[in-house]
């Protein structure tokens, strides 16, 4: 990408030769900064608040504070989930549905210049405010709780979302999603980490307790006051010059010489990570004649644990590639520091900014080669620990089951300068909606990415696959809309199997993912997760919906051969369910609400129906017009040939 963006010598280099005076000349110069003095501390765990419904509920405040991440400097003002950054961390449990109240108690107007000069504030009358709506990266939620960039709420209001936790476990984050200031809010602070814990990974005797670790890594750029610089107007990317790990400055990891369980997320707005430990001083220099440090045995992806552990940045092997982490993704790794003692080892990165890929030859806008040291104690301990070769069993679709193939075009609008916009399809995010995925069903992506940049794209509510990339003719694509290879597949690195939620689509190439089955109704987006793509226009909407919906009407060629059920949402629900179905010819239909002992508890719609989709509303009231109590309850659609039952969860 042609970029606009600025480092800090740039910035510097203007204030000399212009004589510009004020926020450029109060840049902090990071290397008045001793590094690796201040320890890498740990996120507290969050405790519920109370229940709501019967689940726990947990209070969330979004908030503005103050944090000291480096002792010699002044503290910095930041925006938070109760006042840290990263916020506390959620440590849930499988199976365990849980409600979370998030209250917006930021001030009025943000602590960063909004830009509203960027296509998805037209219309809009937002102007500085603080904005904020929290989407569950990577979780399997209702429409209504997935975070709907426009779905904001202003400071001094409040929401509560309901997340099932019905996914295998995984290391998961929660974030801002809001419309335009996303970038913004995340680069303030708000964002943290989201553990979904699976009771299937006691027998694998991993890492625990405080031998498990949640580390957060960001690049973040300063005023000489302690401030955290932001640019006003929008850039396609911007990079910090200084790594933040769990909101301290190039910190310092004491561990025991002993395994350790690491939940990585590479918190950054723009910046790829390609990270390996190498032996070092205790200033964290690096000799020539340094060797690699221990291995990374890679056990868990963003969505899970892994059919086979892979080993990363391998001693033994000097072909043995890095850990490779895009910004927004997530990593479950253990290291195994035994008989290290008294050594010290780098967290080195060698990710180019802006990233073109491993290895390409492009300059680095600004390197940021040194995230964090780590220091093995002299000390002697018993490890009952292990690091399992087969820590899971990774259950996903097959291409043959996907009910249709879309190809995602990614591209850039130029201006004068370099880019002024990043687009999907050639749409923008107001645009209507194009994509409609069928309920319940599969589907293969095609990222076509005709840009300089590797981007990083997510879907929300499904995981995937990758299956493949192939080079093809982009100019051809271009001009005529058709994908024409010229070269073969290349596999997916062993680093990128098992279910995801991001893929990294490189340039010139069709990146191809097999999704997971779209098994909620209801409005979702995908994007790419370098944030200011994100914002300017590299997100779009979509809408799951049943298979005669959707597209302007009814299918050519396609008709349900037997009704469809699902809640349209949400769900759970307070005093309001929606429920959808459809009926694939003029047929009599009953859908009947039932409670856990199988009682029929109302009967919603009793009748003939016309073909196509229709919803019906429960109030949460039994036959007798009273309200009946919290609990699970289930919908029944029935016909003449068959039936069908969705569970449906209620709270008071």
């Amino acid at each position: 990408m042609n970029l606009k963006s600025r480092s800090i010598w740039t910035i510097l280099a203007l204030v000399l030769i212009t004589g510009t005076t004020g926020a450029f000349a109060q840049l902090l110069d990071p290397s008045t900064l001793t590094k690796y003095i201040d320890p890498l501390p740990q996120p507290p765990i969050r405790t519920p608040s109370g229940r709501e419904g019967g689940f726990p509920a947990y209070d969330v405040h979004v908030k503005a504070a103050k944090a000291k991440m480096h002792s010699e400097l002044d503290s910095t003002p930041i925006f938070s989930f109760d006042g840290i950054t990263p916020g506390p961390t959620f440590l849930v449990e499988m199976g365990q549905p849980v409600a979370v109240r998030y209250y917006n108690d930021l001030p009025q107007d943000h602590m960063f210049y909004v830009d509203q000069d960027i296509e998805m504030f037209k219309g809009q009358d937002w102007g500085q405010k603080s904005r904020f709506v929290s989407h569950l990266h990577g979780a399997d939620v209702e429409a209504a709780y997935d975070g709907f960039p426009m779905a904001t709420i202003d400071p001094g209001e409040q929401t509560t979302y309901f997340y099932p936790n019905s996914q295998p476990g995984a290391t998961l984050w929660y974030h801002d999603h809001s419309a335009g200031i996303t970038r913004l809010n995340a680069y303030a602070g708000i964002a943290g980490f989201y553990l979904i814990d699976d009771p299937r990974e006691k027998r694998l005797n991993l890492p625990s307790g405080p031998y498990m670790l949640g580390i957060a890594v960001q690049d973040r750029m300063f005023n000489e006051d302690g401030s955290l610089f932001y640019p006003e107007e929008w850039e396609p990317e911007f990079f910090g010059d200084v790594a933040l790990v769990n909101g301290v400055v190039w910190p310092k990891l004491e561990v025991e010489p002993r395994k350790y369980r690491i939940r990585f997320l590479n918190g950054c707005n723009d910046r790829f990570l390609n990270m390996k430990l190498i032996e070092s001083n205790d200033q964290g220099i690096v000799s020539s004649d340094s060797v690699p440090g221990p291995a990374f045995w890679l056990v868990g992806s963003e969505q899970g644990l892994l059919s086979n552990t892979v080993v990363l940045n391998d001693p033994a092997n000097i072909n043995s590639p890095r850990m490779l982490v895009d910004p927004g993704d997530r990593r479950d790794f253990i290291i195994d520091f035994a008989d290290q003692q008294g050594k010290y080892f780098l967290m080195h990165n060698d990710a180019r900014a802006p990233f073109k890929g491993v290895g390409h030859p492009a300059p680095d806008d600004l390197p940021l080669p040194e995230l964090f040291l780590v220091h093995v104690k002299d000390t002697t301990v018993t490890d009952l620990a292990q690091i399992p070769m087969q820590p899971g069993f990774v259950e996903t679709p097959k291409p043959a089951q996907a009910r249709e193939t879309r190809n995602i075009k990614l591209s850039e609008v130029m201006g004068d300068d370099g880019p002024i916009m990043v687009l999907l399809n050639d749409k923008n995010f107001m645009d209507p909606i194009s994509e409609f995925p069928r309920y319940n069903t599969t589907e293969i992506w095609n990222f076509v990415n005709t840009t300089e940049d590797v981007h990083p794209m997510h879907i929300h509510l499904v995981n995937w696959q990758v299956l493949e990339r192939r080079p093809c003719d982009i100019d051809r694509y271009l001009a005529e809309d058709t994908i024409v290879y010229t070269g073969p597949a290349v596999a997916p690195e062993a680093q990128e199997l098992g279910r995801r939620d991001m893929v990294n689509t490189w340039p010139g190439y069709v990146t191809t993912v097999l999704t997971s089955k779209f098994n909620r109704l209801g409005k979702y987006v995908y994007h790419c997760h370098i944030l200011a793509h994100e914002e300017n226009d590299m997100m779009r909407p979509y809408e799951v919906v049943l298979p005669n919906q959707g597209d302007g009407g009814m299918i050519a060629g396609v008709e349900p051969i037997e009704p469809l059920l699902g809640i349209s949402g949400p769900e759970p629900f307070r005093n309001r369910a929606s429920i959808s179905y459809s009926a694939g010819l003029e047929q009599h239909v009953k859908l009947s609400v039932y409670n856990s002992l199988g009682q029929e508890v109302k009967t919603l719609v009793n009748g003939a129906v016309n073909r196509g989709m229709h919803s019906a509303v429960w109030d949460g009231t039994n036959t007798a017009g009273a309200q009946v109590a919290s609990g699970t309850y289930f919908y029944k659609l029935e016909t003449s040939k068959s039936s069908q039952t969705v569970r449906a969860t209620l709270v008071r």
